[in-house]
Order: structure tokens, then sequence, then C-alpha cells
């Protein structure tokens, strides 16, 4: 199945799921009665003696960090069993004396495996597998998790299996899968299981891992529990799954898309009947957040917080000098002196970064500083605080105090991220590291190395492959290898599709390609970039965006929310009425509506790629780029036209809408003005998103000081960014 088609499947994942909203309270961990006990068992394993995961104790960290600061789980009622202690023995006991023996009716009880799965050849039975002590495989099997659930006294069970079950004879690409080759007779039950099973993909998909620069995850569990630290109430379930669905479609195409199973899922069960909304999450306090505090030390001023809250690519920017602060008010700053994986070390700041002497630099103990970053700072910004009174460092280092980012600092000139398929020869290999090492903010990298951006793999035609395989007639003598069509280089996705308009002609040469390639890796590259000023949840700004089709029929498709408008009472980013991701044909009319609930004056731009990667960038003067607090007007593509039509090519089409307190002055440098047409196509995209970039650091003055020559540094109070997928049919 391509991209385009499950992006198009994925719009029915409301319907298919069959879910009332009265089932998020369990989905989400069941925080609906404060009085019941809470009981999770966490399983992960890595360390299996042939083929090794990296990142199942990383679920356990990401669903136990969730647990006990969002979820209000006690610590002692969490119960992890990994690697080698995760035998099938050490399982069982867990399960019986830590939920059974212990839940009553009412209780909440989480269970959650992470690691390989495994069916069987003939009555594709499932179980899990395991890494005993004795180095060989163990398993709890499909038919052991039913009697385990089903003697558990209270119906309130939630079962997240970040595994899967489906081997594929191919497995393309250069992801790690969660799955092994089917094997074995083991029976199988059609029965479903007790409670609310959350799994990461579907039975004939797989689940695979996240890959970071220094930490790993498992797809799924990452997407889900990513969304539950920025949740706002109220939320529905299905929504909830939408977006973990639609996080997974953005890097995996259609390989993995989550399941909702179960008794409660189907109605087979008790338990239905509605509980708490988000609402009931113990200090969500009405916003989402990007962590939390784990450790401090209020001595010293230095503390740990957690990032499960931050998208992947997000988590990969953190770095010496980024801030973050406390959601509780008055805000205090929190300044990151270096990250490991999930976990940043960072310095308490008051409320006054500059004052206290930290750079991007390093930190400096003595030295005040003029432009200070205080919540008096900045009068275009619409969230202000008057001075108030310090507040010690006790209070606000105490674990559990959430926080969300203040000031993002993004490369200037990233690095597009270029793997080489395993499958292309030592000589290609050495060939494509030599031509892609003389491009200028690319890199190569081995199989894992890191979180590739693409594959650069050899495609082949598969029909005209099969015909030259075909049994030849007469006597030939020519070698079949000369039959067969010689392969030619494209960049795919991780997972080994291909992108469209990248193939080149049989029998080119790798060095070739990557020349050829080079204008399509500057679009990718300028992807990449947008893509990180998308901020819709840390942004403070107030504002509602809509994309509506005008004709044939007028219709609400999209609408997103910023994260301060949630607060307003609006339900968050999520599709209208029922999809994910909307199916637009061409000739259809669009228009994109724009509604600034903000103090502060604000001016957008709109940039937009189509299914062949063609850019195209909406600029209107900035008389019409204008939107004054409380108003609401058309994103115009002219000044006489509030909507555009839809053309060909088909597929996915990707927009990202950006609002800033400042006019974007410099991107209009470099963009030809027209009064009377604000819809540009950009030949050059890296150098218009380049000037994006540097208009909104221009917007963020207080931050200035914490810019380098290699970074920017965006007050999150001077700009929100969108993105907006829909697919063109």
């Amino acid at each position: 199945m391509k991209r385009r088609d499950f992006l198009i499947r994925s719009t029915l994942l409301g319907a298919s799921l069959a879910l009332s909203d009265g089932l998020l309270d369990r989905a989400a961990f069941a925080l609906a009665a404060p009085t019941a006990r809470k009981l999770a068992l966490l399983i992960g394993i890595n360390q299996y003696p042939d083929q090794p995961l990296k990142g199942c104790l990383t679920d356990l960290e990401l669903q136990r960090e969730l647990l006990i600061y969002r979820g209000g789980f006690q610590p002692q009622d969490i119960v992890v069993l990994s690697d080698r202690a995760a035998t099938a023995d050490e399982i069982a006991i867990a399960y019986q004396t830590h939920v059974i023996e212990q839940a009553k009716p009412g209780d909440i009880v989480l269970l959650h495996f992470s690691g390989y799965g495994r069916c069987n050849l003939l009555s594709q039975a499932e179980w899990l597998t395991l890494a005993n002590n004795r180095l060989e495989e163990g398993r709890i099997t499909e038919a052991q998790l039913l009697t385990w659930l089903k003697a558990t006294p209270t119906e309130q069970m939630t079962t997240v299996m970040d595994t899967s079950f489906y081997y594929p004879a191919q497995r393309p690409g250069i992801l790690r899968y969660r799955s092994r080759p089917a094997q074995g007779n083991q029976p199988t039950t059609a029965e479903p299981l007790p409670g609310l099973v959350l799994t990461g993909c579907d039975r004939n998909q797989v689940a695979v891992e996240l890959d970071g620069n220094d930490w790993s995850a498992g797809q799924f569990t990452y997407a889900l529990t990513q969304r539950l630290w920025q949740m706002m109430p109220p939320l529905s379930q299905t929504i909830l799954l939408q977006q973990v669905s639609q996080d997974l479609s953005r890097s995996l195409d259609s390989l993995q898309q989550p399941q909702v199973l179960g008794q409660a899922a189907n109605g087979t069960g008790a338990g239905r009947s509605g509980g708490a909304s988000l609402g009931a999450y113990r200090g969500l306090a009405g916003v989402g957040c990007a962590g939390v505090i784990q450790q401090s030390l209020p001595e010293t001023g230095i503390a740990t917080l957690w990032l499960g809250g931050l998208a992947p690519m997000i988590v990969e920017q953190v770095q010496s000098g980024s801030i973050f602060q406390t959601v509780t008010q008055p805000a205090q700053f929190l300044q990151v002196l270096d990250r490991n994986g999930l976990m940043a070390k960072v310095r308490f700041s008051g409320n006054d970064v500059q004052a206290n002497g930290l750079h991007t630099n390093g930190l400096h103990t003595n030295g005040l500083h003029t432009n200070s970053l205080n919540t008096n700072a900045a009068p275009s910004v619409p969230e202000r605080q008057s001075a108030l009174p310090p507040v010690s460092v006790p209070e606000l280092f105490s674990p559990g105090t959430l926080i969300r980012e203040a000031i993002r600092l993004l490369p200037r000139n990233p690095n597009l991220l270029i793997a080489l398929d395993p499958q292309l020869t030592k000589i290609e290999k050495v060939d494509a590291i030599s031509a892609l090492s003389n491009l200028a903010q690319v890199s190569a990298l081995a199989t894992g190395e890191g979180n590739a951006d693409y594959l650069l793999a050899k495609a082949v035609d598969r029909s005209q492959q099969q015909i030259a395989l075909l049994p030849q007639s007469g006597s030939s003598s020519t070698p079949m290898t000369q039959l067969i069509p010689p392969a030619n280089y494209a960049l795919f996705s991780t997972a080994k599709l291909p992108l469209t308009s990248t193939m080149g002609q049989p029998g080119e040469a790798v060095k070739v390609a990557v020349k050829r390639l080079v204008p399509m890796m500057k679009i990718l590259l300028a992807q990449k970039m947008l893509n990180l000023m998308e901020n819709a949840i840390a942004t403070r700004l107030s504002l509602e965006a809509t994309l509506e089709s005008v004709a044939p029929q007028p219709q609400l498709l999209l609408r997103q929310v910023s994260g301060d408008g949630m607060k307003q009472g609006n339900k968050g980013n999520f599709p209208s009425p029922d999809q994910e991701v909307p199916k637009i044909a061409v000739g259809s009319r669009l228009r994109f509506f724009l509604t600034n609930q903000s103090v502060a004056t604000l001016y957008w731009l709109l940039m937009t790629w189509d299914g062949r990667q063609n850019s195209y960038l909406i600029l209107p003067m900035e008389a019409c780029a204008e939107i004054n607090s409380g108003m609401g007007q058309p994103l115009m593509s002219s000044p006489a036209n509030p909507e555009w039509i839809v053309r060909a090519p088909t597929g996915l089409a990707e927009s990202l809408l950006l609002c800033s307190t400042q006019p974007f002055h410099q991107t209009q440098a470099i963009v030809t003005a027209d009064a009377d047409n604000f819809l540009h196509t950009i030949v050059q995209p890296l150098e218009v998103v380049q000037a994006i970039l540097q208009d909104l650091q221009a917007a963020s003055p207080v931050t200035i000081e914490l810019a380098t020559s290699e970074t920017v540094a965006l007050d999150v109070r001077t700009w929100a960014g969108f993105r907006f997928q829909y697919q063109v049919v």
C-alpha cells in the first residue's frame, strides 16, 4: 500500500475504532476515580540473545514517567521487569502478586509489553517473546494472557502492546522490526482480551523502533505517551488515536497503524460508561506540557528534566542554551546545560534568564545583561505578567513540576541525513559517501548510525525484471545477468517507499545519481527546517486556523487551535468532521481562515508542497498579512481572492502556516513582490525557509543574545506554526 492510500484509509480510523468518548479515561490510563488504586506492570526486553532491540527499556521509562506525573500512579504501585528479569515465571509471579492479589473492583490496572512478538504458522496464534536467563526463548501465549486478565478483580484494565506478530518475507528499509518469524503449533483463541487493548499495529503490520542520535524507543509508545503529555481537556479517545496514527504515518507511511482492541473496545465487556475526562489528569492544569522536573538539587539550583512531551525531532534540537519554563505561575525559567537522550540537565534561572548570566556558550555566574528575558519584556507579546517577588528554588524544584518550552534553539544550517541501503554493494557505498560528503548540509549515515531522514537505494522496475526472467526461446547464449535491466537509484523513506520524481535512468552511476538528486535534497532539507518551526502546543499565542472546502461543497476540513487558545474552551487540534487527512478533488476550491485571539497584531505566511514536492508560498503584502487582535480573515492568495483552486498533481500535499508578531521582511526581500498576486512558485525553497527563520529570530528580540552563529533562538511567545495535510485526488 502506498503512503497516499494509507493516509486516505486512515481517515476512517475514527469510525473503525468504534469507541465512545467515555472510554478515554481507560485509554488515557483510566484516571476516573480519584480514590481508586492504580497498579501497573511494565515489561520490556532489549537483550535478546540473537537480535537485540534498542528501545524497549525507554518505552518503560516513557510509561512510568507519564503514569507518575500525569496519571496519578504512586511509584510503589508500578512494577518494572526488564531484560533477563522478564522471564515467563517472573512475569507470572509479578502479575499474580502485584495485580491479581492487590486489585479490587474499581481499581485501575495497566499492563505494558515492549519486545518481540511471534505467531504460529498454521493457527496464527500469537505470543509475546521473552529472553530467559538460559538464553533460550520464553513466551507468554495469547491464552495465558487471557487467563491472567480474566482473573483480575477489576474491569478497569488497559493492556498496551508495542510489539507485532507479522513477520514479512522481505524486510525493506533500515528499520528494526519487533517481530519474529512464525513457528510452532500453538492453539489460538477467538475470545477478545478483557478491558481495553492498545496495540502498535494491525495484525498484518509490523511495529518498529524510533532512533534518535543517542536514544531509541518504540514508535508507538513514544507517539502515544507524547500525545498524552500534550493533551488538553476535553479530548476523545478517538481523536487521541487519530493523532497517534498521524504521527506514525509521517515517518512510517503505511507500515504501522495503531489499533484498539479488547472487550471494552467492541462493547462485549462491562465498564463502557463514561468516567472522568482528561481533566482528571493529576497536574494537567489545563495546559499541555513538554515534560516534568524529574529530580532536583535545590541547594545548587540544578535539576533534571524529562522531555517525553516533545516531538522526537524537537528533542534532537534541545541543547545547551535551550530554555524551558514552569507551567505553574509565576513562570520560572530553566536553562539547559546538557542533554542525554530524553533527559536534560538544567539550571534554575528565576524569572529573568539574562540577569542570571546564562548563555548558550556556557554558564556565567557573574555579570548582568540589559536585555532580559522576563515576563515583563516584549510588550508586543500577548502573555504578560506583573513583577512578582522571587520564588525560592526549593518551591520551584520539587519533582513533578510540569514544564514547557520557552526558547527553542534551531540550527541555521541543519543537515539532511541520508542513510545508505544495506543492499548496496561496498563499491556503491564508497562512491555514495564520497559524493554526499561533497554536498553542503547533507550527511551520509551507515546503517544503524542514527535517525536518518531518507534512504538512498537502488530501484528496479519489477515488471521489466519479470519479463527479462521469462524463459528465452531458441538457443540464445546471452547471460541472464544481461537480460535483467540495470537498477537505478532513488530516494526512499526509511521504510523504503519511493519518493515521487526521484527515480533516475537505468544504469546510471551512483555519483551521477547523487548529483541529479541535489535539487530534491535541497527541497527535502527546506521541508525539514520548516517542520522544526511547527509549535502548535508550545506557542503562547492564541490562534484558531481552519482549512475549508468552498466548492463543490462547503465543508470544514481541518481545524487547529494553538496551545493558549485551547485554554479558552476549544478542543485542540483535530480533523472535522471525522477525517484525519481529507481527500480533496482536483478542481476544488479551498480557503484557509485565521482568527487571532491574542493581544498582539500578527502577520502570516503559508508555504505548501504538492505531491511532487513542488514548492509554493503565499506571502501577502504587509498590509494584507496583518491580523489585528480579536479579528479573523481568510488567507488571501490575492487582494481580491480568498480562495484558490486545487490543481494536479495528485498525492499528499502539506502546508505550514506561520504567524509572527513581526512582519516577514527578510522573506519579502527575496521574493518578487506582486501587489496583485500573493501566490509564488518557489524554485529555491531552502533560501526562502532560511529567510523565514531570520524573520522569526527578528520577532524574538529578547533572545538575540542567546543566538549563535550556528543557531537561532526563538521565543514561543512570538510565533506559531501549524501543519496541515490533505490528499489531492
